[in-house]
Formats: C-alpha cells, structure tokens, sequence
C-alpha cells in the first residue's frame, strides 16, 4: 500500500501536468506560436527595403475603373482584348525580412473594347493567401527570412504552425507572383514553387481567381496514374515553353525530398 501511494503521488502530478500541457496546447497554440516568433523572428524592426518603396511600393486595395480617360488620340473600335500583368504585392505589411519573390501576387488588366478602356486589379486568391488573412498577419515563411539563424527560425516556425494545425501545406505555399500564360484557352498564373492558378477575366476587366489548377496524369508522358497534381507533380514552372509548331506547353516542376529517384525514366 504504501508503494501504491508513492507511486500514485508521483504518476498524479505528473498527469496533471501533462494534462495542463495538451490543453495549452489545443487552447492556447495561437498564443504559443506568437510567442515563438515574436520572440526569435520579429524582435527587431525590419530593415528598410527598396522593393516596398517607389514604384515597387505595394497597392493597398483592389480598385475598378470602368472609363479610363484616354489623354491622346482614341482607341480604335475594333481593338478588343485585355493587357494584364502580374507581380508581387504583399496584403500584409511583412514583419521580417523582405525579397521582392515574396509578395503577394496581384494581378493588374487594362480591358480595351468598343472604343472604351477600363482598369482593375486583384489579388490572387491563393490558398497562402487566404491562409495569411484568416491568421490575420504572416504565417508562411518567406525567402527574405531564409538567412542565418534566422532563417532555421523561420522554417521551425511554419512547421509549428502546420502541427498544430493552424496551417495547411497541403494546398501548396506559392504567391502566384511571377508570370502569366494562357495556353489552351486557360489563363494560369504562375509561381516557380507550386502549381498555377486558373484566372478568369471578367467583361469588366476585373480578373477572378477560379482555382489552383493541376496537371492530370493524361497530360505528363509516363504520367501518375490519376493521382492529383499528375505524377506527384505540386510545382510548375513559372516559365513555361510553347512549342510553336505542335501548340504543346512544355514545363518542368522539382522538389528536394527524400527517396531514390525514379526508376522509370520520368521526372
């Protein structure tokens, strides 16, 4: 008996404070994770940085404009069509470290039809995106971070949040940031570290996000037996080829991981 209760005085607190400790960590996971990165990543002001400031300044809003004014000459009727360009545009104001591969992407369309033209920007909705504004600030982390000790700090800290549960990876990290192409009446914008993003322009100009597109088994040789992102594929070059006699988009996608490499003579 009085082995029992030693043991029982000793096993109970112990429970107790294992108790404590899985209940921190469902209830106050958020509060742990603020912690830990404003104690190791953001302790500091972040440097000033060139590519936040001038004509690389972000664009705090989306905005529509549905009559530009034409300043010199007219705009032919017949001229019908859309310019659009994407590039980086952080929604948030980062906390750390900067690079100019790490803004948000935003999209900008000048709409030109029947004489007339119109302007509007968005960002694209990627799932990194919509992530960073449910958490209300940055979450993932950035290239700009990557360096040093600093930079171990920063991966520890996204692995964190994605065991708690409070990121999902799963949907891909890129910003959508880089380059457009529209190839097989698809508009895609692009991002070296994950796969694009399906856009669709609207008659106002206005350009919406439909989906992270994927690649379909059928459409990679050797191709990944149906399986999402065809072949394992979840990157895809932001600088795809067209082949100008078949019409074929040729890319690459890469991805350091563990494993030998194939066997079968595919990427």
């Amino acid at each position: 008996p009085d082995l029992v209760v030693v043991a029982l005085s000793v096993v109970l607190p112990l429970l107790a404070v294992c108790v404590t400790l899985v209940l921190v960590l469902v209830t106050r996971k958020r509060d742990l994770v603020d912690w830990f990165d404003f104690k190791f990543l953001y302790h500091d002001d972040p440097p000033p940085v060139g590519f936040l400031r001038g004509n690389f300044a972000p664009t705090p809003k989306e905005v529509t404009n549905p009559d530009l004014v034409v300043t010199r000459g007219e705009l032919p009727a017949s001229l019908d069509g859309c310019f659009l360009r994407n590039g980086p545009n952080p929604f948030f104001e980062p906390l750390g470290k900067y690079h100019w591969f790490d803004g948000d992407g935003m999209v900008h369309g000048v709409r030109i039809r029947g004489g007339r033209a119109s302007y509007a920007n968005r960002w694209i909705e990627t799932s990194r995106l919509i992530q960073e504004r449910r958490f209300g600030r940055p979450a993932f982390s950035k290239i700009g971070e990557l360096t040093g000790k600093a930079g171990l700090f920063a991966l520890a800290s996204q692995n964190l949040k994605k065991r708690l549960g409070l990121l999902d990876l799963g949907m891909g990290t890129g910003t959508a940031n880089t380059s457009l192409v529209f190839h097989h009446d698809r508009l895609l914008a692009l991002y070296e570290s994950d796969l694009p993003y399906a856009l669709k322009v609207m008659c106002s100009g206005a350009v919406e996000t439909i989906e992270r597109a994927t690649v379909e088994a059928a459409d990679i040789v050797g191709g990944g037996g149906g399986k999402k992102g065809g072949a394992g594929f979840e990157q895809f070059t932001a600088h795809p080829k067209i082949d100008p006699r078949t019409g074929e988009m040729h890319f690459f996608g890469y991805n350091l991981r563990r494993g030998a490499p194939p066997t079968d003579g595919g990427l």
